[in-house]
């Protein structure tokens, strides 16, 4: 017999017996996510961007030599050293500082060069006036100008809305939002620059999310380019997804990218992309039994095999 994640805490409350907690299945989607929570207009299509560029934590393409290390203190501050080498002769380091709590988060981050850049928000701050807002301060030292008011606000989870402007006299707006209905996602950014009065970025997407796939579609560039993506988790676990991008002027051009990646045994990932340049791009990352992460990128011409190969690793110590 089947049962379902409902009888079995039924049962786990007749009887009072400390059965374990479900887990998820080994074939865990790489890219395709299901949001519990109304995303934001950026989550739009993300599952396809999470495949074919990645981020930390869906395996990103890395072409620069990167170190990492993060260490969190029993009082929950969190310290980041960051090392970064592009040509492998100079090193561009960063050092940050954070601390997250449900009412609050802070960081502060200093690179190489002195700049600080200080992050502040608060997320229930007017949550008894205003349910669902969180307001964040941003900016950079000694740089006045640099300073930048977030709201963000999310009452429930068919809407979702950003806004950031600039503290100063001309400031600059920018501005997203996103509604959802059974999956369906339509969203929409725009830009303001009050000093030159007039709209600098104008961007719209529509999207389906299923649990298994996503397919977006985006107007770009203040409505010069479209872009279509899909992205779809196989039941074997794999995850394939492609994007295509149309400039809409006299002198169209099209570009594409195709991506594909894996959970191979061990838990490591690969993964691998193609774009309509002929450049082809691989990565593969493991996690060490001890904790720490390791990955490695390489990129080669597949239609000029004498081009140079470009090649990265990153090592996180965390």
């Amino acid at each position: 017999a089947r049962f379902s994640p409902t009888s079995i805490t039924n049962i786990r409350r007749a009887f009072r017996c400390p059965l374990p907690p479900l887990v998820p299945s080994p074939h865990v989607s790489l890219a395709v996510t299901a949001f519990a929570i109304m995303p934001h207009y950026a989550d739009i299509g993300k599952s396809a961007k999470d495949l074919l560029v990645g981020n930390p934590k869906s395996g990103a393409f890395n072409f620069d030599r990167k170190l990492s290390f993060v260490s969190t203190t029993s009082g929950g501050v969190s310290f980041a050293v960051n090392a970064v080498s592009n040509d492998g002769s100079k090193v561009a380091g960063s050092v940050k500082i954070s601390q997250a709590t449900p009412k609050y988060s802070a960081d502060a981050t200093v690179d190489a060069k002195g700049k600080v850049s200080v992050n502040v928000s608060v997320a229930k701050a007017l949550e008894a006036i205003v349910p669902g807002v969180k307001l964040g301060l941003s900016g950079a030292l000694p740089d006045p100008s640099s300073a930048k008011l977030n709201i963000e606000y999310a009452p429930c989870r068919e809407f979702a809305a950003k806004t950031a402007v600039t503290l100063v006299s001309s400031p600059l707006v920018d501005a997203s939002a996103a509604v959802m209905h059974q999956g369906a996602y339509a969203g929409g950014e725009v830009a303001y620059d009050s000093a030159k009065a007039a709209i600098t970025k104008a961007n719209a997407a529509v999207g389906y999310h299923a649990a298994d796939f996503q397919v977006a579609a985006h107007l770009l560039n203040m409505g010069t380019a479209c872009q279509v993506s899909y992205c779809h988790t196989t039941a074997s676990g794999s995850t394939l997804g492609a994007e295509v991008t149309r400039e809409l002027s006299s002198a169209a051009a099209t570009t594409f990218a195709c991506g594909y990646a894996r959970r191979v045994a061990g838990g490591a990932l690969v993964k691998f992309k193609l774009d309509n340049t002929g450049t082809l791009s691989s990565m593969y990352e493991t996690k060490l039994l001890s904790g720490e992460k390791l990955a490695g990128s390489c990129q080669v011409k597949a239609t000029d095999l004498s081009a140079p190969l470009k090649y990265g690793f990153a090592v996180d110590l965390s």
